[in-house]
């Protein structure tokens, strides 16, 4: 609503009032409302309006030099091309399946491959041949044709493993053999950084079924069968019992609890057993003598709960550096909990160089990172 306007000499006079009290204003005296000057709008020309698409059909018209020109013009459809209704919604129909052949772009294979898929392929045709000729005669026969994935049993257990300790123990294996890389200098274990619940015990016990020690390829011939785990005191009982739980008896494993006051001093005695179970106490308190544990060449050391030496100035640690193995592996699902350099002891005691020296640990990994953008 818009305020009423007067001119200077124009002042409204006020007239009787009524009973409500209001004024009453002549109509002649009221200036009348200006109109509203909006914003121009910018109206189209006949020019524009009158332009027309070209017509192909005049006399001076050229078609043919038109269609080429309009078919230079990025995304414009070729107008001399046929497609077949029928072919076009069958290919689009295959694309959306998956179901393109490509035997032009085959996936090339590693020659180990080609061979067993290869030699699968033929027993599977000679199993159904034989299939055939026992239906022939009326006997029934079942075939079985053997999945390529992996089920998850390994000899010995009576469980089977998930998945990802399939992955898990696989990569074990491969590091202990080192069958990937013979020239190189590999180091012989590693990290398995699984969290807790994954199932790292069960596979460090399937580790230890499907790689046991050789009897004459291993060098020095020192080396014994055993296998030492050190672990905290509240799970060394855990750890027997998962082993005498977990594997069938068949491939049944000799556990000692390397742990007490009775316990021997013997290192010929230790190297009967095929597992030693012991704690990180024990092992600092026998180093100091050089008895029992550290008296043996163990074939594998697996420390459980690892992080448990990273302070590599502590006697536990150090006595863990000293421990002569030939494979030797940490359980952690923490290695590291403050700083990078915890993860050094864990190195040291894998014996990964050049890393396993400090020295070179700080010049490549540590100063780098407290120096570079990180």
């Amino acid at each position: 609503m818009h305020p009423r306007r007067f001119a200077p000499n124009q002042l409204p006079q006020v007239g009787p009032s009524t009973s409500a009290g209001l004024v009453k204003i002549p109509a002649s005296q009221i200036q009348p409302r200006q109109p509203y000057q909006g914003i121009p709008v910018i109206k189209p020309t006949k020019a524009s309006l009158s332009r027309k698409p070209p017509r192909l059909n005049d006399e001076d018209s050229d078609v043919d030099s038109m269609l080429r020109a309009e078919s230079q013009r990025f995304g414009a459809p070729d107008p001399y091309s046929y497609v077949e209704a029928v072919k076009a919604n069958e290919n689009i129909k295959a694309l959306l399946e998956g179901a393109f052949d490509e035997d032009e772009q085959k996936i090339p294979r590693t020659r180990g491959r080609k061979k067993n898929r290869q030699k699968k392929e033929e027993d599977v045709e000679a199993t159904h041949s034989l299939a055939r000729k026992l239906g022939a005669v009326g006997v029934k026969a079942a075939i079985e044709v053997e999945d390529e994935d992996d089920d998850g049993t390994v000899d010995g257990m009576k469980v089977k493993l998930l998945p990802h300790q399939v992955d898990g123990v696989a990569w074990m294996i491969e590091k202990e053999t080192g069958a990937h890389n013979k020239r190189g200098k590999l180091p012989k274990g590693g990290i398995l950084a699984d969290d807790m619940g994954l199932g790292k015990t069960v596979q460090s016990i399937a580790l230890i079924l499907s790689n046991p020690r050789p009897d004459n390829d291993l060098k020095p011939s020192a080396v014994s069968m055993s296998t030492l785990i050190v672990a905290p005191l509240a799970l060394i009982k855990q750890w027997e019992a998962e082993i005498n739980t977990k594997v069938s008896e068949s491939h049944s494993l000799k556990v000692l609890v390397h742990h007490g006051p009775n316990r021997t001093e013997s290192a010929h005695k230790l190297m009967k057993f095929d597992v030693v179970i012991t704690t990180y106490q024990v092992v600092a308190s026998e180093h100091a003598n050089s008895t029992a544990c550290f008296g043996v060449h163990w074939y594998r050391t697996i420390l459980d709960e690892a992080h448990t030496i990273k302070n590599r100035n502590a006697k536990m640690t150090k006595a863990c550096y000293d421990i002569q193995s030939h494979y030797r592996w940490c359980l952690t699902g923490t290695p590291m909990q403050n700083n990078v350099n915890e993860l050094q002891s864990l190195i040291k005691f894998l014996r990964i160089q050049p890393y396993a020296e400090l020295s070179s640990w700080n010049d490549s990994i540590t100063g780098p990172i407290k120096n570079g953008p990180y």
